[in-house]
């Protein structure tokens, strides 16, 4: 949800994003021979993620460089990430709302294993606490297009054709851009 605090910056998105081995969590909840890795939801065929780098570290300390470039801060391992506003010098814990389908996300899967490997990744490594939310398929689409000040982060199961259009995501008028990213 680019509307939200932090994640608005380019900057966090793609530190966060760095904290997240994908390649390393989908050999854990899929192995190798499962689930092919891409860097993003674009078809790998069709040479649209070629040019694409796949932001992934295995080495928190990178992460927490980052972090620290854009203003946040953790005194203590026990305590949360939080960032001092510099023009109010207002501190903010770092938290998110995680919202996703009840039914693409049950007991069992491997979207709930990632879920929570996710929630302990951030809370562990980085004092980032990120709450989690399941809603039934109509509820979970009401909230992503109408109540975005509810959420930060979704999990969202977007079936794309096997031409690799996926440009209704990065629309802003389309209905599948749910997180509010332009690239026009």
């Amino acid at each position: 949800n680019h509307d939200r605090p932090f994640i608005s910056s380019v900057d966090f998105r793609r530190t966060f994003d760095l904290a997240i081995d994908d390649r390393a969590m989908i050999k854990k909840l899929y192995g190798h021979d499962k689930a092919k890795i891409t860097t993003s939801p674009f078809h790998p065929y069709r040479n649209i993620t070629e040019n694409i780098v796949d932001r992934h570290t295995d080495n928190p300390s990178d992460v927490k460089a980052e972090f620290a470039k854009q203003g946040f801060k953790r005194d203590d391992i026990s305590k949360p990430l939080s960032w001092v506003d510099p023009s109010s010098g207002n501190k903010t814990s770092v938290e998110f709302t995680l919202i996703y389908e009840k039914g693409f996300v049950t007991e069992g899967t491997a979207q709930k294993a990632f879920i929570e490997e996710l929630v302990k990744l951030f809370r562990k490594n980085y004092g980032i606490t990120i709450k989690t939310d399941g809603f039934h398929s109509i509820t979970f689409k009401n909230k992503l297009k109408y109540k975005r000040d509810e959420w930060d982060l979704a999990l969202v199961d977007f079936q794309f054709p096997t031409n690799g259009k996926v440009a209704t995501i990065f629309s802003r008028e389309s209905s599948y851009n749910y997180s509010g990213y332009k690239s026009e």
